[in-house]
C-alpha cells in the first residue's frame, strides 16, 4: 500500500516534460538520474505545489519487462524528515513521486535513492542506487521567491492578448494601440482569459508550452501552446505597458505551475 496522499504524490510521467521546463528557479536539474537495470530514476527537480510550498519531483520508469517492486527515498538535511514510496511498478510503467517540503535548507545534501527487490517481502535487494544535489544560500532565496510567483490561482489584469504575435502588433501596442484589455486568471484547471466580448478557456491538460517573445522591448509576450481537438495552436498575451502591473515573467511562471498540477481526480 501507498503511503497517504499528504506524504506523496503519484502523477502521469507526462508531466515530466513540464517538470524539466519548470525547474526549481532556473537551476537546471537538480538531481543526476539513476540508471539501473530494471528502472530509471530521471532528472528530479523541485516544483511548485499546492498552497506555495515547493515539491521534489522524482521521475521512475520501469525498464523490465515484469512488475518490479520499488522503493523510493528522500533523505532531506535535518531538521526535516526522511519521506519513502514503495510501489509495485507495471511492466515499462512509468509514474512521478512527488513529495512536498515545507522549506529548503542550503549548504546540504537532498539525496534521493532507490532499490529494487525480488518480491513484495523487500527481504531481497537487486540492485540499488542514490544520487544528490544541494542548494546554496543564493539558491534557496531565488527558489523561495519562484515559488510565491507560482502560486495559484493568479489573476493578472489589463492584459492583452492576440492569436500571433507580429511586427505589427508589437508595433502597434507599444504606441499606445492595445490589442484588447482583459483579465488573465491562471489556476490549477488552467488558464481563461475574460474581456467585455470574449472569454477564452485552455484546461491546463491542454497546455504544451510556455516562452517569452521579446519583439517589444518595453513588455515580452507570454506564447502559449496549447492543443485543441487534436490541433496544435498558440495565443499571447502580455500586460499592458501603460495599466498593467505584473511582468510577462510572472505571468509566464504562473502558466508554468499550472501545468504542473495533476488533473483532479487522477
Amino acid at each position: 500500500m501507498l503511503p497517504p496522499r499528504t506524504t506523496i504524490q503519484l502523477v502521469s510521467l507526462s508531466l515530466t516534460v513540464a517538470l524539466v521546463a519548470g525547474s526549481a528557479a532556473g537551476a537546471g536539474n537538480l538531481w543526476g538520474p539513476i540508471l539501473l537495470e530494471r528502472v530509471t530514476v530521471g532528472l528530479s527537480n523541485i516544483v511548485p505545489g499546492p498552497g506555495g510550498r515547493g515539491e521534489v519531483a522524482v521521475p521512475i520508469s520501469s525498464k523490465s519487462a515484469d512488475p518490479v517492486r520499488v522503493a523510493l527515498r528522500l533523505r532531506p538535511p535535518a531538521p526535516a524528515t526522511e519521506s519513502a514510496a514503495r510501489m509495485t511498478l507495471g511492466a515499462h510503467r512509468d509514474t512521478v513521486v512527488a513529495w512536498p517540503q515545507d522549506a529548503f535548507s542550503a549548504d546540504a545534501d537532498y539525496v534521493i535513492s532507490v532499490a529494487v527487490f525480488a518480491d513484495s517481502s523487500e527481504r531481497d535487494t537487486l540492485e540499488s542506487g542514490s544520487t544528490s544535489a544541494r542548494l546554496t544560500k543564493k539558491d534557496v532565496k531565488a527558489l523561495e521567491e519562484w515559488l510565491r510567483e507560482s502560486t495559484l490561482p493568479r489573476t493578472f489584469k489589463h492584459i492583452e492578448k492576440v492569436d500571433k504575435v507580429t511586427a505589427g502588433t508589437s508595433l502597434s501596442s507599444m504606441f499606445g494601440a492595445p490589442h484588447g484589455d482583459g483579465s488573465l486568471t491562471v489556476d490549477s484547471t488552467g488558464i481563461t482569459y475574460t474581456t467585455k466580448k470574449e472569454s477564452i478557456v485552455i484546461p491546463a491538460s491542454a497546455l504544451r508550452d510556455v516562452r517569452l517573445n521579446d519583439s517589444d522591448p518595453r513588455q515580452p509576450w507570454v506564447v502559449v501552446a496549447y492543443e485543441q481537438a487534436g490541433e496544435s495552436k498558440s495565443v499571447s498575451f502580455k500586460p499592458s505597458v501603460s495599466r498593467g502591473d505584473a511582468s510577462a515573467g510572472q505571468m509566464a511562471k504562473a502558466i508554468r505551475a499550472a501545468m504542473l498540477f495533476p488533473p483532479a481526480g487522477k
